[in-house]
């Protein structure tokens, strides 16, 4: 069996660790695990493309730290991991701008875009208005995240819609892997504690990695093709 094969095994093999961990609130194991996960992830994308470009080693360093961060602190904040993970979201944001601004757009495909920005609007306006007790995150913070995380899922969206890439459909499934770990996670810590919400929460969260890989991978092969091209 090939080596990338093997860490592939071993991912998912640590994903399903963290699903069982889950069960039993075994928070500080889970956080190890989700950082060899980090870690094997890269893994897996070096041996597939052999190169890190700055923009896949910043990521990859801002989710180990990010998932790994209350590893090294003894006080409780929540504020540093959604910075870590806010740039995280800028930088998507970023390529996915990259990937929309050079394209035309029909007036139908310009009403779904803004039939699906309506819509994500509304959701992240009723999950911002719930009342989040116990935590020390300025709000305005979570404002600016969901904001971020909002804009760049819609034009990943939009993108996916026009090109149907392979990576555009990575990139949109790994924003729904966000989203879903996000609002599990947010509905556990501060309103109802339920099993199938931390189990949902982690393995989507770490399904994320797995799904920004393949984008970074395909997004590359893309590149590689027009340079070809030319």
């Amino acid at each position: 069996m090939k080596i990338d094969r093997l860490l592939v095994v071993l991912y998912f093999v640590l994903c399903f660790m963290v699903g069982v961990l889950s069960i039993f609130r075994l928070g500080e194991i889970i956080l190890y695990l989700k950082g060899v996960i980090v870690l094997v992830v890269a893994l897996i994308f070096f041996v597939q493309d052999s190169k890190f470009s700055p923009v896949v080693a910043t990521i990859l360093l801002l989710s180990f730290f990010g998932e790994t961060y209350y590893l090294y602190v003894k006080s409780y904040t929540e504020t540093i991991p959604i910075v870590l993970f806010l740039c995280i979201n800028l930088i998507f944001l970023g390529l996915s701008w990259l990937d929309v601004k050079e394209k035309e757009w029909s007036q139908a495909e310009f009403f779904k875009l803004v039939v699906l920005m309506g819509l994500l609007g509304a959701l992240a306006y009723i999950i911002l208005s719930l009342d989040l007790k116990n935590t020390d995150v300025n709000f305005i913070l979570y404002i600016i995240y969901s904001i971020v995380f909002v804009v760049m899922f819609i034009l990943s969206f939009a993108n996916f819609v026009k090109t149907h890439q392979k990576s555009s459909l990575y990139l949109v499934l790994f924003g729904l892997s966000v989203f879903i770990s996000d609002l599990s996670l947010l509905l556990n810590n501060y309103f109802i504690k339920l099993a199938f919400l931390r189990i949902g929460g982690n393995l989507s969260q770490v399904l994320g990695y797995y799904l920004m890989m393949h984008y970074f991978l395909e997004r590359n092969k893309k590149e590689e093709f027009i340079k070809v091209d030319n």
